[in-house]
Order: C-alpha cells, then sequence, then structure tokens
C-alpha cells in the first residue's frame, strides 16, 4: 500500500513536531503539522482528505481524547489514528479510528513502526543505515557541489556526540535521528548530568541547549572545555537569533549556533563541516 497522501501530525511539541514531519517526508507522506487538536480539526474541516493522523495525547487546548470525541461524530471518523504520549491509555484503540498507541519511550523506531503498520507495511520496513541513505538527499537543500562534498565526508565517520536539553522528547527525537545518520549519542537533560555523560563518553560533538536548568548552557560549554582531554566541538541550541545572541556563543566558544526548531539538514551540514575544519 502507498504512503497516504496526506499526514496529519498532532503535537504541542514543535521540535517534536518537526522532526517527526522531516522522517516522515523522507519515505514519501505530505505532512501538515498542527499544535493542538481544536487547530488539527479546523485542518480537517478546510482540506483535502488526510490519509493518517499520528496524535499526541496529551496536549493543551484541546487535548488528544477531545480531539478523537469530536473527530468521532464527524465525517473523519474512518482516519486511521496512530497515537503517541508518554503515558499512553491503552483503552482508546479502536474509539475514531486509533488503529495503535505508542509510547514515547519507544523512540523513533516505535512509532516510524506504528505509522508503517497503519498504512499496511510491514514494520521497521527501513533500518538506520537505510534511513540515513534515504533522509539525507531529501532533507539537503545545499548547491550540489557543496552537497557532495558534505556527504563523502559525512561517510567517512561517525562521530561520538553527546546531545543536552531539558525537553526530554525532543532530545530523544533529535537522538534517534543522529543515530540513524550512523552516530553514536548520548543524551543529558541538565548541565550536571552532561558533565557525568562527558566523562565517561568523551564525547567529540556537544549539542547543548542554552536555557537548561541548574546550569545554562553557556557555563556548561565552559566547563566541558575546562574538562575535555581531546577536541570538542559545541554546537548551541537556542530559540534567539540576533546578532547580540550570535556574538555570545561565539565569545562563550561555541562553533555553531542553532535556533529552535532546529532544522535537520542544518545540523547535518554544521556537524559536516566540523569534521571538514578537523582534517
Amino acid at each position: 500500500m502507498a504512503a497516504p497522501a496526506r499526514t496529519l501530525i498532532v503535537d504541542d511539541n514543535e521540535d517534536l513536531r518537526n522532526t517527526l514531519a522531516a522522517l516522515l517526508q523522507s519515505e514519501g507522506h505530505f505532512v501538515i503539522g498542527v499544535a493542538d487538536g481544536q487547530l488539527a480539526l479546523d485542518a480537517l474541516a478546510s482540506g483535502p482528505g488526510f490519509g493518517l493522523i499520528v496524535l499526541d495525547l496529551m496536549m493543551p487546548v484541546m487535548d488528544g481524547a477531545t480531539f478523537l470525541a469530536c473527530k468521532a461524530k464527524g465525517a473523519h471518523a474512518a482516519i486511521p489514528v496512530v497515537g503517541f504520549s508518554s503515558s499512553p491509555s491503552s483503552g482508546l484503540e479502536g474509539l475514531a479510528g486509533v488503529v495503535s498507541v505508542v509510547s514515547k519511550l519507544a523512540g523513533i523506531e516505535g512509532l516510524l513502526a506504528a505509522i508503517r503498520c497503519a498504512e499496511g507495511n510491514a514494520p521497521l520496513r527501513a533500518r538506520p543505515q537505510e534511513v540515513r541513505e534515504r533522509v539525507v538527499p531529501r532533507l539537503r537543500t545545499v548547491k550540489e557541489p557543496a552537497r557532495a562534498q558534505v556527504e563523502t565526508v559525512r561517510a567517512e565517520r561517525s562521530r561520538k556526540i553527546l546531545v543536552v536539553d531539558d525537553n526530554a522528547d525532543a532530545t530523544e527525537m533529535l537522538a534517534e535521528f543522529l543515530v540513524s545518520m550512523g552516530h553514536q549519542v548520548e543524551v543529558a537533560h541538565d548541565g550536571p548530568e552532561a558533565l557525568i555523560r562527558q566523562a565517561a563518553f568523551h564525547p567529540e560533538v556537544a549539542v547543548l541547549d542554552l536555557g537548561l536548568p541548574v546550569m545554562d548552557g553557556y557555563e556548561l560549554a565552559t566547563r566541558m572545555r575546562q574538562r575535555a582531554g581531546a577536541p570538542l566541538w559545541l554546537i548551541a541550541l537556542t530559540g534567539y537569533g540576533q546578532d547580540d545572541d550570535l556574538q555570545r556563543t561565539r565569545s562563550a566558544g561555541f562553533d555553531a549556533h542553532l535556533i529552535k526548531p532546529v532544522e535537520l539538514d542544518e545540523l547535518i551540514e554544521v556537524i559536516a563541516r566540523l569534521d571538514v575544519a578537523a582534517r
């Protein structure tokens, strides 16, 4: 069965929503993403039919269960739904087209497997190596000569990458994506945990959210530089991108500055540029 012509992702977590959208687009989905159940109802009412809905069950404004109750009363009741949540309810299967409910703890592979099953395809159709080969060309927007250089360098080496962000869902999805690209990845959710991970993992690259609790990303970057026994590339991850923000991250010793929600192709290019600089 072919992938649905249109897939609706409903999740208030923008980072997670965009990451999942990029992965589904790489598999041929045309994706629309919205942040809550009311916007999802509006999308169903205003556009051509969707073939699949991927639904977070815990959202503000209108949560997943309320959305499903409204959907069940309308013309879109039969559209299949894959639900996901940090603590999914096992009683939702069969309600308003729900075919499965996946725990976010299952990671991106678990969610993608459920989506493929909803389409009628075998679960885990693509393993990480296959995902890497398929995702990168479709995500890239650089000119052809630069793309050839970046992909050649990226294929030569797997990096050890530490991702540090207090948003657990977004961190997990980003880590899963980096693993699918062939990298070794560890995650942490605050500064002290990141320092512990650094001591055991010895990362070559660290992607740091600047707005961390306990210890912000600037202080963490300084401490990680001091403790690094080998070259350490630091990538700042932040919602701010003004000139003074860029200057501050440069002054703090970051090698790159990415703005949330992070564009996956931009992250790939940054890591590839670090590889080039290391030569």
